[in-house]
């Protein structure tokens, strides 16, 4: 019965450190990049309007993504994270879906994963 309230502890403890990581991680950035979205126009520069929420975005999957996978997202996957960053940039300069493909969204995907790695990854 001892080892049995130990184990349910420990499990208390790791789902409320995961909630603690999905709110810091993953939906406080996507909630300000929303809100950046919906009242950009209010005074913030232009720069941070265009790129500063698909930061956030490219931040917040990335952490969901390692979060997922226990803070160890191996690097092949890392890899995979960011080449789906590149091609969806790549689809969208072809026209083969919407939008206007942009290198400096490509280093804004790539800074802010790349950040969220540091941050929340231990297979660093």
């Amino acid at each position: 019965l001892k080892n049995s309230n130990y184990i349910t502890a420990i499990a208390y403890i790791n789902t409320t450190t995961t909630i603690i990581k999905i709110i810091k991680h993953v939906l406080i950035p996507l909630l300000l990049g929303i809100y950046i979205y919906a009242y950009g126009k209010l005074g913030i520069p232009r720069l941070i309007i265009w790129y500063l929420p698909d930061g956030l975005w490219a931040y917040s999957l990335t952490s969901t993504l390692i979060i997922i996978w226990n803070e160890n997202l191996k690097t092949r996957w890392q890899f995979v994270l960011l080449l789906n960053f590149i091609l969806f940039e790549l689809l969208q300069y072809f026209k083969i879906i919407p939008g206007y493909g942009d290198i400096w969204d490509v280093v804004t995907y790539i800074t802010f994963c790349v950040v969220s790695i540091k941050i929340n990854n231990n297979n660093n």
